[in-house]
C-alpha cells in the first residue's frame, strides 16, 4: 500500500483539533507520518495537541500564512512517502476517505491530485415555505440561544399540470450540531400576508403566528426531525471562471446525488486534497499567496505539468469553512489580494492591472 503523509495547517483552531485527530486515527489506513504546524495560535491549540504525542509539531511564532506553513512540513517528510494528504484544522474526513482518494489516484497514473467530496461540517435545518423567495425576508432564525453559522434561501419551483408555485426553501446550518429537544425559534417578514405553510425537512409542518407583518414560529426538533436532517455541499470539485474565480460545483446544494460520479476538475479546494508527493520537491505552494488562491495556482501549475486532477466522491470530508479566527473582512482582503496576486501571475497584464483598480490594490505590491 502507498505510503500517505498528513500535513494540517493550524491557527486557533483548538476546538475542532479533537473531532479532526478523532477521524484521522479511525483511517482504514493509517498515515506513515502525521504534522501539524502551528501558526502562531493564541488559544489552546498546543495544549490540545499534546494529548496526541505520535504526531510530529512544528511551532511557528507568528502566523506565517497557509502556505508557508505546508511548505514548511514538507520538509520534514522522507522521500519515500508516495502522498501527501493536506487538511484543514476545521475538517474531519469520513473513515475510508484517504484510502478512496489513493484508489482513486492510483487508477491512472497521469492523476496528479484528488479531490474528495466536502460537505458543510454539521447537518442542515430544511426549511419549505409556500411564499416566493423575493417576497420573505428572514429577520432572525435562533437555535439552542444561538445564530446559525450559515442561511442559505434558495428558490423551489413545483408544478402540477399548468399550475406552477415558487416556493422557498432555507437551509440553516447551525453552529453545533441540533441535537433532540434543541428550541427553535424563526422570524420571518412577510408583508401584507402570513407564511402559510412551514415545513421542517420536508415533512413536519411548524405552527405559525402572524403578527405585524411578521410570520413567527418557536418550536422544538424532535427524533425525527433530528434524523431527517441533510447535509450541504461545500465543494464537489472546482472550475476557474474566464474571469479567474474560482467555482466550486456544488456550493449550497442539498447532497442529493448530483455530484456521485468521478470526474475530470480544473482545480481542488485545498481544505481536503490528496497530492502526489513527486510532484514537487522543496515547496507545494506559492509562498506569495498568504492565504486564498493557493490551491487554485497549484492546480494550474499541477495541469499544466501533464497531470490530471480527479474528484472522487467516495472520499468525503466534512469543512466547517473559515473556521479560523479572522474576521470576514479581514478574510475578504486577503481574498482579493491573492486574487490580484493570481491574476498577474497566470492572466495578461492589462486585464490584471484592471481588476486591481477595483479593490484599490496598488499593482505593483500584488505583483511582489
Amino acid at each position: 500500500m502507498p505510503k500517505v503523509a498528513v500535513i494540517v495547517v493550524n491557527y486557533n483552531g483548538a476546538k475542532f483539533l479533537k473531532g479532526l485527530m478523532s477521524s484521522i486515527e479511525s483511517q482504514t489506513i493509517t498515515p506513515s507520518k502525521l504534522i501539524f504546524v502551528d501558526n502562531g495560535s493564541s488559544d489552546n491549540s498546543l495544549e490540545v495537541l499534546k494529548d496526541y504525542p505520535h504526531i510530529t509539531i512544528l511551532n511557528n511564532r507568528a502566523n506565517l500564512g497557509f502556505s508557508v506553513a505546508n511548505n514548511q512540513a514538507l520538509g520534514s517528510i522522507s522521500s519515500d512517502i508516495d502522498y501527501v494528504c493536506l487538511l484543514n484544522n476545521d475538517t474531519r474526513i469520513e473513515r475510508r476517505c484517504i484510502q478512496n482518494m489513493i484508489f482513486c489516484a492510483e487508477s491512472n497514473v497521469r492523476i496528479g491530485a484528488v479531490a474528495p467530496r466536502i460537505l458543510f461540517y454539521n447537518p442542515v435545518l430544511v426549511l419549505n415555505t409556500d411564499k416566493p423567495a423575493e417576497k420573505i425576508e428572514i429577520k432572525s432564525i435562533i437555535i439552542d440561544g444561538d445564530e446559525p453559522y450559515k442561511i442559505i434561501q434558495d428558490k423551489q419551483v413545483r408544478s402540477l399540470g399548468e399550475l406552477k408555485s415558487l416556493m422557498t426553501k432555507i437551509y440553516v446550518m447551525p453552529k453545533r450540531p441540533a441535537k433532540t429537544g434543541s428550541i427553535v425559534k424563526i422570524a420571518l417578514a412577510s408583508g401584507n400576508k402570513p407564511v402559510g405553510t412551514l415545513l421542517l425537512n420536508g415533512n413536519k409542518a411548524v405552527k405559525l403566528e402572524y403578527k405585524l407583518k411578521i410570520t413567527e414560529a418557536s418550536f422544538v426538533l424532535d427524533e425525527r426531525s433530528i434524523l431527517n436532517q441533510r447535509f450541504i455541499i461545500n465543494n464537489a470539485g472546482t472550475d476557474i471562471s474566464p474571469a479567474g474565480y474560482p467555482l466550486e460545483y456544488g456550493f449550497g446544494e442539498e447532497d442529493s446525488g448530483k455530484y456521485d460520479m468521478a470526474r475530470h476538475v480544473n482545480a481542488f479546494c485545498g481544505a481536503a486534497v490528496l497530492i502526489k508527493r513527486k510532484l514537487f520537491s522543496d515547496k507545494i505552494f506559492d509562498e506569495r499567496f498568504f492565504a486564498y488562491y493557493e490551491d487554485i495556482d497549484l492546480s494550474i501549475r499541477i495541469r499544466k505539468s501533464g497531470y490530471n486532477i480527479m474528484y472522487c466522491p467516495e472520499a468525503v470530508a466534512y469543512h466547517y469553512h473559515t473556521g479560523s479566527s479572522l474576521t470576514k473582512k479581514d478574510a475578504l482582503s486577503l481574498f482579493n489580494k491573492s486574487r490580484i496576486k493570481f491574476l498577474f501571475k497566470h492572466y495578461p497584464f492589462w486585464f490584471s492591472y484592471m481588476e486591481s483598480l477595483k479593490y484599490g490594490v496598488k499593482a505593483f505590491v500584488c505583483r511582489s
